[in-house]
């Protein structure tokens, strides 16, 4: 269940000292980056919604052996939400205090791990296996160098050359790490590659150095061709935990036929926010705005109306907003300039919500969607209206027969002109659907796109 409104404003009133306002020395792109539709939440103080599945996650993480699979569509905040469960397992709790979730997690017995040196603790590897086969990934897993925000890999956390060596010979890796976790060249025999063996005996050097576990997230699995074999590493490491994240409606879909093999597995659903969420996230923005700029409550509510539940959709009006006001002042020094403008505040009215709706299909943001809405339905009204009535289903994965009674319904389409439209649309070259299963006449299929989906709902299908 979604927090209510009077913990949206408390939780406002918790993050205020650490969410930094926009002031004179700010630059345009820290202004406009206030809303970011591409990119995932860093910051705890600026993590909005999710109450539920992130109190869940750690649940997860304090059961013993628990790996964890988030899922969910594009665009969702699956990338966000796993970035604050790396930093609570690093030990920083900032965004348990927002959510009344530290008070809560200490009644259950949790959180001791975190406060007292001899309970749990983990050190954690993040990866990324956009279009890498599994043994890249689990080579990564082991080699990475550290980068940013990111530790480095498994290797780095032996302390003897030997292990390292050891390993190294076993993956076909040239290098090895030094005390601070540098890479350096050194002579590695030549021995039959093994990726697994290797990883399972760094597994065990690292159990026998080290008394905290090891979480080890594992990002944009569904790009990961071969990813259902990342069972056999479910099941026999015993020191080291999984998060595996990625685009999916079901956990089958992301690991595949062998999910049963996994020890312990928890899944993590992320569906469309609501309301209220999305509300936090716009006041979130509209108070590190300020003194300069302002969301007005009916704007919010409009924009909350038209991203049904998406928080890219979200950040994208916020953004696209907040750069047509910046646009207005003639330049950013202007917009910067508090005493230049009525009352030292610009503020966002619904008017400037309906009217930066109307102009989407014009936006070269929005060309790529806009394209594709008018190449499927080619100025056919009956093709328009079976797509919206795709589009308006709140399942993920969507039944013929659920769009049929609908349009049936609201529409006064008649089942087989619906039956006959999805399966031309199902046909089209790269179009917008994809068949999941066919039973006789009924078939159920998905969005490749759930932001395009929503595009055809902000659009009202072109109608």
């Amino acid at each position: 269940m979604a927090p209510n409104n009077n913990h949206q404003s408390s939780s406002l009133e918790k993050r205020a000292k650490n969410l930094d306002k926009i002031n004179r020395r700010s630059t345009r792109e820290e202004v406009l980056n206030v809303f970011a539709p591409n990119a995932f939440v860093m910051t705890p103080a600026k993590f909005a919604g999710r109450h539920q599945p992130l109190e869940h996650m750690i649940d997860a993480l304090l059961a013993e052996g628990a790996d964890l699979i988030v899922y969910g569509e594009r665009g969702c905040g699956k990338s966000s939400l796993v970035y604050m469960l790396h930093g609570i397992a690093r030990g920083d709790f900032e965004i348990l205090d927002y959510y009344g979730l530290r008070e809560h997690l200490e009644k259950k017995g949790f959180l001791s791990w975190g406060m007292d040196p001899s309970h749990k603790k983990f050190n954690v590897i993040w990866v990324n296996g956009f279009k890498k086969t599994l043994d890249e990934v689990i080579r990564s897993i082991l080699t990475r160098r550290r980068e940013g925000i990111y530790g480095p890999g498994l290797l780095a956390y032996l302390e003897k050359e030997a292990d390292q060596i050891e390993i190294s010979a076993k993956i076909g890796f040239d290098k090895v790490f030094t005390a601070d976790r540098e890479l350096k060249e050194v002579y590695i025999p030549e021995k039959p590659l093994n990726l697994k063996e290797g990883f399972e005996i760094a597994m065990l050097r690292y159990a026998d150095q080290h008394s905290d576990e090891l979480l080890i997230i594992i990002d944009e699995l569904e790009t990961v061709k071969d990813r259902a074999e990342i069972s056999q590493y479910l099941k026999s490491v015993k020191r080291a935990r999984f998060v595996l994240v990625g685009i999916a409606a079901t956990i089958l879909e992301l690991i595949g036929e062998h999910a049963s093999v996994a020890r312990d597995l928890h899944g993590i659903e992320l569906e469309p926010m609501e309301d209220a969420e999305l509300r936090l996230l716009l006041e979130i923005g509209s108070y590190m705005l300020s003194p300069y700029c302002s969301y007005a409550e009916a704007a919010m509510d409009e924009i909350i109306r038209y991203c049904y539940g998406s928080p890219y959709w979200c950040h994208f009006f916020a953004r696209a907003l907040l750069q047509q006001k910046l646009e207005a002042a003639g330049s950013f020094d202007r917009f910067m300039n508090i005493d230049a403008y009525a009352n030292g505040l610009r503020q966002i009215e619904r008017d400037e919500v309906i009217a930066l709706l109307a102009a989407l299909p014009k936006r070269t943001d929005c060309k790529t969607y806009e394209e594709g809405l008018k190449q499927i339905i080619v100025k056919d009204e009956t093709m328009a209206r079976v797509l919206l009535g795709i589009a308006i289903q709140p399942e993920s994965i969507i039944s013929s027969v659920s769009v049929a009674k609908w349009l049936e319904q609201e529409q006064a389409i008649s089942k087989d002109i619906v039956m006959t439209t999805i399966n031309t649309i199902l046909q089209m070259p790269a179009g917008p659907l994809e068949e999941r299963v066919r039973i006789r006449d009924i078939v159920s299929f998905s969005f490749r796109d759930p932001n395009f989906k929503r595009y055809i709902l902000i659009r009202n299908a072109g109608l």
